[in-house]
């Protein structure tokens, strides 16, 4: 008998920590859902590597101006990703 390779689940665990506030969580999960799709995008493995080169060509891109907030917010998702 096959089994299924184990998937982690990011977005359950989130729906279940208590450590965000409602107003937090959706940007949270904004965050990590643009990670997720650009990591899949390159096929690179979760981890270190990929949030560096994501925030380094996604999040830091030029031609877009970022408010202070919104990547506290989305550096503090990233942390609780990793």
């Amino acid at each position: 008998m096959s089994r299924m390779p184990f998937r982690w689940c990011w977005r359950k665990d989130l729906s279940k920590f208590r450590g965000l506030s409602d107003r937090d969580r959706p940007g949270f999960l904004v965050a990590l859902e643009w990670f997720e799709n650009f990591r899949l995008r390159h096929q690179m493995p979760a981890g270190r590597a990929a949030a560096r080169a994501f925030w380094r060509l996604e999040v830091l891109r030029e031609e877009v101006t970022r408010e202070n907030w919104q990547l506290e917010q989305w550096e503090s998702a990233i942390q609780w990703y990793l």
